[in-house]
């Protein structure tokens, strides 16, 4: 998997905060809430730290979901409408060391929902619960409801689905950030495709 062109497609955003952490933060939104940005791109993972989350999830991750954490532990993308997990050094609640990923390591062995053996949480969405996961071996990213079950639609990679969101929701948001508040009345879930809807 390339990460340039998602970085790219995610820094044409606007201003870069670096934290002393490595996190970058992308575009502040205050409408939103006074230390929202658009974006969270967290620094990567050794080879090690990637092998030390296998080991915890005692399996594989998808080779382009590892490819992904070894550029960016983890993405926050449009202050968490959409997330990708990532691995969380730290539970500090101060500081820029409290910027962390949502954790991979809970939902895929304590809160797991109903998904083939072989799958991995890779992230989700935060208007409905929702789950991405991804299959050891395979390419594609599948969309399925919290609990798991039946796919609402799948993606033919990790890229082609990060490119494809980022640029769908920046046309559904616009310079509305105010739509991205936990208030908001506007549903930021992709379209469900019934050609790709999976039993």
């Amino acid at each position: 998997m390339r990460f340039e062109g998602i970085e790219r497609a995610i820094l044409q955003h606007g201003d870069v905060r670096i934290l002393g952490t490595g996190t970058r933060l992308v575009r502040h939104v205050p409408t939103v809430a006074p230390e929202a940005f658009l974006f969270t791109l967290y620094p990567g993972l050794t080879v090690d730290d990637v092998a030390q989350v296998e080991a915890q999830l005692k399996r594989k991750l998808p080779s382009a979901y590892a490819a992904l954490l070894r550029a960016s532990n983890g993405l926050s993308i449009f202050v968490g409408t959409l997330v990708v997990f990532g691995a969380r050094a730290t539970y500090a609640r101060t500081g820029d060391a409290a910027r962390q990923p949502v954790d991979l390591i809970d939902p895929n062995t304590m809160d797991r929902p109903r998904i083939p053996k072989d799958a991995v949480i890779i992230g989700g969405y935060r208007e409905d619960g929702s789950l991405l996961y991804m299959r050891a071996g395979q390419d594609d990213v599948l969309w399925t409801t919290e609990r798991g079950g039946s796919v609402r639609r799948t993606w033919p990679s990790l890229e082609a689905f990060l490119l494809e969101e980022i640029s769908r929701l920046t046309k559904l948001i616009g310079e509305n950030y105010a739509s991205l508040r936990y208030d908001s009345d506007v549903n930021t879930l992709p379209e469900v495709r019934e050609s790709q809807r999976m039993r």
